[in-house]
């Protein structure tokens, strides 16, 4: 009976690996060597050509705008480090900048957007 099994469950088999499909071929890259490396390098080639692209269009918008250069009001304050480890802050009155109402920071000024959103401005002293 035990013989009659076997053969019985090897019949099964044998039908159910006619009926399975043939198994797919491993996958090939082709793939030259440097095709990664040239791929990356174009990559970043684009992102510094969008990048200068996107400032020379802010730097053209600065100069061709009218309100170009705006006000923001900031509390400036200088920390002053002693020599025991601890410093001391000094506050000076809150005073109006110019600023420069675009994205990236030109003629030598910060940008309004950040001065309105980082208003206090610390300088730091180091006694020696």
């Amino acid at each position: 009976m035990s013989d009659d099994y076997y053969r019985r469950v090897q019949e099964i088999i044998q039908q159910e690996k006619a009926t399975r499909p043939p198994p797919k071929p491993p996958r090939q890259h082709n793939r030259e060597p440097g095709q990664i490396k040239r791929f990356l390098l174009q990559v970043l080639a684009a992102i510094v050509i969008a990048a200068t692209l996107i400032y020379l269009a802010d730097l053209i918008d600065f100069h061709l705008r009218k309100n170009s250069v705006g006000q923001a009001t900031v509390q400036v304050y200088y920390a002053i480090g002693q020599k025991n480890g601890k410093t001391e802050l000094v506050f000076q009155d809150a005073q109006q900048v110019n600023c420069a109402n675009a994205f990236f920071p030109h003629a030598g000024m910060s940008t309004c957007w950040w001065l309105r959103q980082h208003p206090e401005q610390r300088i730091d002293f180091f006694k020696k």
